[in-house]
């Protein structure tokens, strides 16, 4: 699953200050920090990050950007300044953990001097203090490197595709990531040595973290608060399920991951599908999905199919073989019958983060005859994974399997019955893609 991104903007109230001498018409800069950027053992008891300009600061509004899943819980203990050119962040902070902030940040009006002038972005990293002693902590870094060196050896579908020397990468690297003072800069490293591989399909999960080690940037054609203004107010089914329905009668499914036990999940969405069955046309949403359990997927795919078909065919990495690789095994999806199956006319919505399982999905779906698919190319990601607990407690999984299309084609992206292109910028004020569904939709409502 997709890594996710908190933001927190920091209103700092009006201030006086008797006295006080003449802002210089300078840009302003940042001084330093405490703790300084890219320190990484910084005490995880620490309540305070202070922030010095070198001026005298107009404190009307300041924006600072939190990245990362406890983003909100750690900068949200209220904030001040000490002078004119000094500011307070209180924080509460987790032990063997990598904090980013972005000072002024872009997204939002930034700093500026009392004359006005704007505080360029400043950005601000650092790693707290892990609170496993030391030889303990290096022991399970050699472990877990050793197995995560086996697992890309004997399970990684991609370990020839791009001519690394492995072995000699791996030996490269080991004294550094062996010698990372907590599970955080170990995780960090080893997406540094795994980077070459340049597969979106090798990831990190570290304390509910998820990392991928592929550093391609990537379009990702949406943002949520532009999907619910256009679509309307979002009802939360699960941690990754919402839905909505527009007053002329169209059905709206978000889906940001399959993840989840799949009985589950499949249960789940065999409910939003039924609330979606007096709909006029539905729309599916996987522009943000980056994957997940296949069956799940699959088992939704079959509310909008009318016959089985083979959808893709996929082939296993086996060290064993002379080949190296399994036969192919053939993917399917099958209608899931009178009570479960949706009619009207879907929309699937679709773009380059839409990866690996929800490809599967919309290349299972859109074998329904009333199925289109709108967005932009999916990213050509897709296959099975493996993963493996190490013994540090990260998760690390590969891509095991290897998919092409039913002819034996290269599954290389799918390209959308419906091209729409935007630049990401804009969507954080207007969402083209489901305006597009929509539009097309109604027009076959009428």
């Amino acid at each position: 699953m997709p890594i996710r991104f908190a933001s927190l903007i920091l209103f700092i109230p009006m201030f006086a200050l008797a006295g006080a001498r003449s802002a210089t018409a300078a840009t302003p800069h940042v001084l330093k920090t405490e703790p300084a950027n890219g320190d990484e053992d910084v005490d995880p008891n620490l309540r305070q990050i202070v922030i010095y300009f070198d001026q005298m600061m107009k404190g009307v509004i300041g924006e600072i950007c939190a990245e990362g899943p406890d983003a909100d819980n750690a900068w949200s203990r209220g904030r001040s300044w000490r002078t004119a050119s000094t500011m307070v962040l209180n924080v509460q902070l987790k032990p063997d953990h990598i904090y980013d902030l972005t000072i002024s940040c872009p997204d939002f009006r930034p700093f500026s001097n009392r004359t006005g002038e704007s505080l360029e972005p400043v950005k601000l990293r650092f790693v707290t203090r892990s609170l496993t002693p030391a030889d303990q902590q290096r022991s399970m870094n050699i472990a877990a490197f050793d197995e995560a060196k086996r697992v890309m050896e004997e399970y990684y579908v991609n370990y020839d595709r791009k001519g690394v020397d492995w072995n000699a990468r791996f030996e490269e690297m080991r004294s550094h990531v062996v010698d990372a003072p907590g599970n955080a800069l170990w995780t960090e490293r080893m997406v540094e040595l795994l980077s070459v591989a340049d597969d979106p399909l090798v990831w990190f999960t570290n304390e509910g973290v998820y990392t991928r080690t592929c550093r391609r940037g990537i379009e990702p054609n949406f943002n949520h608060k532009t999907a619910e203004k256009t679509i309307g107010k979002l009802t939360r089914r699960s941690q990754y399920v919402y839905s909505a329905r527009t007053d002329d009668g169209i059905g709206y499914v978000l889906v940001y991951s399959w993840d989840g036990a799949s009985d589950e999940s499949i249960s789940l969405f065999d409910q939003v599908l039924t609330l979606m069955e007096d709909t006029k046309a539905l729309i599916i949403d996987v522009r943000p999905n980056e994957g997940g359990i296949p069956e799940t997927a699959m088992s939704v795919a079959g509310w909008f199919v009318q016959d089985e078909s083979v959808v893709l065919k996929s082939i296993f990495r086996d060290a064993r073989r002379p080949s190296g690789m399994t036969p192919a095994v053939e993917r399917k999806v099958s209608p899931r019958g009178a009570s479960k199956r949706y009619e009207k006319r879907v929309a699937i919505l679709m773009g380059a983060r839409t990866m690996a399982t929800s490809e599967w999905f919309v290349l299972a779906a859109k074998t329904g005859r009333r199925v289109r698919t709108f967005g932009a190319k999916t990213r050509g990601a897709s296959g099975g994974g493996y993963c493996s607990q190490l013994p540090n407690a990260v998760q690390f999984c590969v891509a095991r399997s290897r998919d092409t299309l039913p002819d034996g084609s290269p599954m290389d992206g799918i390209t959308p019955d419906h091209p729409v292109e935007a630049k990401n910028e804009v969507f954080r004020t207007s969402d083209p893609v489901l305006e597009a569904a929509m539009a097309a939709l109604r027009k076959r409502m009428k």
